[in-house]
């Protein structure tokens, strides 16, 4: 049948956005982006800032030159180089998961900087704890995972094997407090990585339960439009294609057709084989090319040609009545014929004129069994 399908599902989580999530992923990522750019020029701001501050207050270790070079040129050189790799990377990636993945990975590195520089401030380890759950709103645990291993990876790097900050030249964790410092920011961070996976799931399950909503309403919506009997469009779709056929500019030619002798059928071979003439016919009028196929009701049938000649819908026409002829059901009970009445839509022309115009240019061709009949206006 030629109406919308029910919406799928999402795939699941093997790094693949349903379109939904894509389009959402697509949007943070670019925010992320955009975002970490500015990120990275505060913190060369801030840096310039607590310059100033811990000099004014007598806490500069080591002359200006060092501070300049140490914690102004060197951070915000790294910073720059991961911004600029990131955006090499994105444009070259093929796919939304992979854009995620350098976005996260970008600020992991940056947490990795600026906690590096400034270790003595142990609350800044906190920093990779917003990295981790900035990636819930992509809602796919692998990229968190990810960006959790890296981010408790970068961190013990910093701790156990870098000495940037003068005060801690005896090395980072080489007292009892320092160790346990360390060991409750491990146990924090893997606190933050569970708690966005929970939040992940939760919000998968919402929009699992939302997506099957969706696809219910769009059900239901169908079946409305539906003719339960031959599976092709009922009334009620018809008049919808009317008032998109009103808007729309260019030709229609509306046809209205019938099973000649159908009572007859009926009445021979019960209601049983009546039905199947009806969906026989139906699966003719539904693969129709350029043409909208609808049940009007009993055995009367509608077919609205788009921008279609009368020679191609008298040609469509043609065709219908020779494959209806020569099928199987015909052949083995009655070999009935159809009756056409056509009539060409005109710009201002009420729906209920167009029908009666069909309806009766069906009525002459009723009177010659298996013909198709054009409304003119001086036969009327």
């Amino acid at each position: 049948m030629k109406h919308p399908g029910i919406i799928k599902g999402i795939r699941g989580s093997a790094g693949i956005f349903s379109p939904g999530q894509e389009a959402l992923a697509r949007k943070w990522v670019h925010r992320c982006f955009y975002f970490g750019v500015g990120a990275i020029c505060l913190i060369g701001l801030m840096e310039c800032l607590f310059y100033f501050a811990v000099q004014k207050l007598d806490f500069l270790l080591g002359s200006p030159l060092t501070y300049l070079i140490k914690y102004i040129l060197v951070p915000c050189g790294l910073n720059t180089a991961a911004l600029a790799v990131s955006a090499f990377l994105i444009r070259r990636a093929k796919t939304m998961w992979t854009k995620a993945c350098i976005v996260s990975m970008m600020y992991v590195f940056v947490a990795f900087v600026v906690y590096t520089i400034h270790i003595q401030f142990d609350s800044l380890g906190m920093v990779y704890a917003l990295v981790i759950f900035m990636t819930v709103i992509y809602g796919e645990w692998k990229l968190t995972t990810v960006t959790a291993a890296a981010s408790l990876l970068s961190k013990l790097i910093s701790d156990l094997f870098i000495v940037w900050a003068p005060v801690y030249s005896a090395g980072r964790i080489s007292d009892a407090n320092s160790q346990l410092d360390c060991a409750v920011s491990i146990l924090v961070l893997s606190a933050v990585y569970a708690a966005s996976l929970v939040v992940i799931g939760f919000e998968r399950e919402r929009y699992e339960i939302s997506s099957r909503l969706e696809q219910d309403r769009i059900r239901l919506y169908e079946e409305t439009l539906t003719d339960s009997l031959t599976g092709i469009r009922n009334r009620n779709a018809l008049r919808i294609a009317f008032d998109r056929m009103q808007r729309l500019e260019g030709n229609a030619v509306f046809v209205m057709l019938d099973v000649d002798h159908f009572k007859d059928i009926n009445d021979t071979f019960g209601h049983t084989v009546g039905d199947q003439y009806l969906q026989k016919l139906s699966a003719l009028l539904d693969v129709v090319p350029g043409a909208e196929a609808f049940r009007f009701g009993g055995d009367e049938f509608c077919l609205l040609f788009w921008d279609a000649s009368g020679e191609q819908v008298e040609k469509s026409c043609r065709q219908i009545q020779e494959s209806f002829r020569k099928s199987r059901l015909c052949r083995s009970h009655s070999l009935t014929t159809v009756s056409f009445g056509a009539a060409f839509y005109e710009k201002g022309l009420a729906p209920s004129e167009l029908v009666r115009r069909a309806d009766k240019a069906l009525y002459r061709a009723k009177e010659n069994r298996g013909t198709i009949c054009f409304y003119e206006k001086g036969q009327e």
